[in-house]
């Protein structure tokens, strides 16, 4: 019988991130019985946990909230797992996160998806993670001659920023930092209310887009009329309980948590990974009220896009958008590529694929139930058609993106 390999857990179950990487690794567990997991709930920031030098272990799977607890985990000489890349200058320990390009994308796609030419972010000076993403949304914006504006909170409380700035792979912030996004509403509602409107705004997490629609709501901005609010992470919890509810990135934080796991047993078996970083694609924005509309001048493009997300899926084609608006085909053919800078056809098969896309990551259906849900009558042409659009085959993509 092959030895239980005695697997230690330093992740926090606060957020919901923490407890999708969880759920991930316990997938993992389930499915490789040698595995004896040791793990105790814990919040951001509690220290080294009292009963890790009590344990015999075989490795460690870690989210490092100090570089107290990252330097103790080092000390161990066991194989681990990094997942914050928190980690001092040359140091090769293994890390397992979401693709922030790709996050950061999904987030700036989706608001211009929904008709937006103005972009914002929010979030916070001193959390690596923040200015990381803000970096990238501006790249974003300036490769697409998009107009940009940023706001961070500073905090006016001492810490150590070597306690707080966390890496690309975190999402979670002390709570120095957050409490301090909190006291500064005032100075945050005086950016808000002085930003061109309609616009689409980036949250750097969940806390902060919450704290965002609070001050939004709290002045009687409308949302998503005037501000739409897109987070990261999608705490569902967060999410849910945001007033409007807040669309965010989902990080994929399972798959993050499986993989980490499928790469800690190859660890244990004495296998070195040939590259430390290993980055996870994104699921895609999930959509609620805080960016449910299509904010164009164009009133007629705008119901248009509303009828192409709503209808795409049962097989329509440009015949049917233009039938069910009272213009001719050539008058919105040419409305819609000049606002939207594409065809309807290709919003259509975007709308599609980007469903295609969701199936074939969170659900093992057959790919002739993918087509029929996503309106297509016959297999090969999905899968055609998926291929030209996206470089590979849904069966390439499903396997790329897969947990097994």
């Amino acid at each position: 019988m092959k030895r239980r390999r005695k697997i230690a857990l330093i992740v926090e179950s606060s957020r919901g991130y923490g407890r999708d990487l969880l759920q991930g690794i316990a997938n993992f567990a389930q499915s490789h019985d040698n595995w004896e997991i040791v793990y105790q709930e814990r919040t951001l920031s509690q220290g080294i946990p009292a009963w890790l030098a009590d344990e015999e272990l075989d490795g460690l799977i870690v989210r490092p909230d100090s570089r107290k607890l990252y330097n103790y985990i080092c000390t161990l000489k066991l194989p681990w797992v990094d997942l914050r890349n928190y980690r001092p200058v040359n140091d090769m320990v293994p890390t397992v996160g979401s693709d922030e390009r790709l996050v950061v994308k999904a987030a700036f796609d989706h608001l211009m998806e929904i008709g937006h030419r103005k972009v914002a972010f929010c979030g916070y000076s001193d959390a690596d993670f923040s200015n990381r993403r803000l970096r990238l949304l501006k790249k974003c914006c300036e490769a697409a001659n998009i107009k940009f504006y940023s706001y961070e909170t500073t905090p006016k409380t001492s810490f150590d920023p070597s306690e707080s700035a966390i890496g690309i792979a975190g999402p979670v912030i002390t709570s120095s930092v957050e409490t301090t996004g909190m006291r500064v509403e005032e100075e945050l509602l005086t950016w808000l209310v002085d930003l061109p409107k309609p616009i689409g705004l980036m949250a750097c997490n969940d806390i902060r887009g919450r704290q965002i629609l609070n001050v939004l709501r709290t002045n009687q901005i409308d949302v998503p009329e005037e501000v739409s609010v897109v987070g990261v992470d999608n705490d569902e919890l967060i999410c849910k309980l945001s007033n409007p509810p807040m669309s965010s990135v989902d990080r994929n934080a399972k798959m993050v948590g499986y993989r980490a796991a499928e790469l800690l047993q190859s660890m244990v078996d004495g296998k070195q990974p040939e590259n430390p970083y290993l980055w996870v694609r994104p699921v895609g924005v999930s959509v609620r009220v805080s960016t449910d509309t299509t904010a164009i001048a164009d009133k007629l493009i705008s119901q248009a896009l509303s009828y192409i997300r709503e209808h795409a899926c049962d097989g329509i084609e440009v015949k049917d958008v233009v039938g069910a608006l009272p213009v001719s085909r050539a008058t919105l053919e040419r409305r819609f590529r000049k606002v939207m800078d594409r065809s309807i056809n290709g919003e259509i098969n975007r709308v599609r694929i980007s469903k295609i896309k969701q199936l074939l990551m969170e659900t093992e259906l057959k790919l002739s139930a993918v087509a029929k849900l996503t309106g297509f009558n016959h297999t090969e042409y999905m899968s055609s058609l998926f291929k030209k659009l996206t470089g590979i085959t849904p069966g390439q993509f499903r396997q790329n993106n897969s947990w097994k």
